[in-house]
């Protein structure tokens, strides 16, 4: 459960960051909204974990959500540092978004012990691998 909150506490830390370098469509208010679609979707593949084969799939889905936060982060560089007006809602947004995000996945933390073991294991050894991607996609943020 450690690599769990781990993880948990990057993706809070990548969705904080992304929300400061974001204005949208390309603007810092769209690229922050993808970043809220990202975190559902990493939400939705923790919860979604029963056994050891979701939680692979989990893994799988955790990874490419990675990989997607990677490419906001890039559109959030280029796009530059938003108005202070601008990052002060975002901030507020990602920060609502995030305590409902961190509930959902926290909701989920007794379907991940019923999960067993090799779920466990599973889910641990995938949040290994996506901790140091979370790391280098939060550096590109700021």
């Amino acid at each position: 459960m450690n690599a769990y909150s781990n993880f948990l506490a990057s993706l809070t830390v990548a969705l904080a960051l992304a929300l400061v370098g974001c204005t949208g469509g390309d603007s810092h208010k769209k690229v922050a909204d993808d970043a809220v679609h990202v975190m559902e979707r990493i939400a939705t593949a923790m919860s979604s974990i029963s056994d050891k084969a979701s939680a692979e799939r989990a893994v799988v889905e955790m990874k490419a959500a990675v990989a997607d936060f990677k490419k906001l982060a890039e559109r959030a560089k280029k796009l530059g540092d938003p108005t202070p007006e601008v990052k002060a809602k975002i901030e507020a947004k990602m920060k609502a978004q995030g305590e409902v995000l961190q509930k959902t996945m926290m909701a989920s933390m007794g379907k991940l012990v019923a999960a067993g073991p090799e779920a466990l294991a599973v889910l641990q050894a995938g949040l290994k691998d996506l901790a140091p991607a979370m790391d280098e996609a939060g550096k590109m943020f700021k």
